[in-house]
C-alpha cells in the first residue's frame, strides 16, 4: 500500500530531489502549492505525512499550518516535517514546528534520513 505525503515547497529543486526518493520508497507525493490548496488536501483525502519546505509560504509561518493539522483529530499523530536548505532556519519556525511535535531535516544531506522516518513513522501510525 502506497503511503500518500502531502508535500508542500516552494523550490523545484527540492521537489527533484525528494520525487525520486518517495517513488522509491513506495510513497505518493500529493502536491499543494497554496495555503488553502495544502488544506483543501490534508482534508480531502487519506494523507499519511506532511512534508512543508521552510518559507513555502510568505505570510503564513509552518507553525500555523501545523497547528492547523493537529487540530484535526484524524491527523492528531501525523508525522509533521519542516523541510530546510542547507543554509539553516529561522530559530522561531523552528520552535514553532518542533512544539507542533515535527521532525526538522536538511534537503539534500538528509533526504535518505527523511525517507526512514517517513516509512517507520507511517507504519506505526497504521499499526495503532
Amino acid at each position: 500500500m502506497h503511503s500518500r505525503i502531502l508535500v508542500i515547497v516552494k523550490d523545484r529543486d527540492f521537489s527533484r530531489v525528494l520525487d525520486p526518493l518517495l517513488d522509491l520508497n513506495d510513497m505518493v507525493a500529493v502536491r499543494a502549492e497554496g495555503f488553502c490548496e495544502a488544506q483543501a488536501a490534508t482534508v480531502g483525502a487519506p494523507i499519511d505525512a506532511v512534508i512543508l519546505q521552510t518559507a513555502a509560504w510568505d505570510t503564513i509561518p509552518a507553525a500555523h499550518f501545523f497547528n492547523w493539522v493537529r487540530s484535526l483529530t484524524a491527523h492528531q499523530y501525523t508525522p509533521l516535517v519542516l523541510l530546510t536548505g542547507e543554509s539553516g532556519l529561522d530559530e522561531d519556525e523552528a520552535i514553532g514546528a518542533i512544539a507542533c511535535g515535527a521532525r526538522i531535516f536538511r534537503c539534500p544531506r538528509e533526504l535518505s534520513s527523511l525517507v526512514r522516518h517517513l516509512e517507520d513513522a507511517t507504519a506505526h501510525r497504521r499499526a495503532a
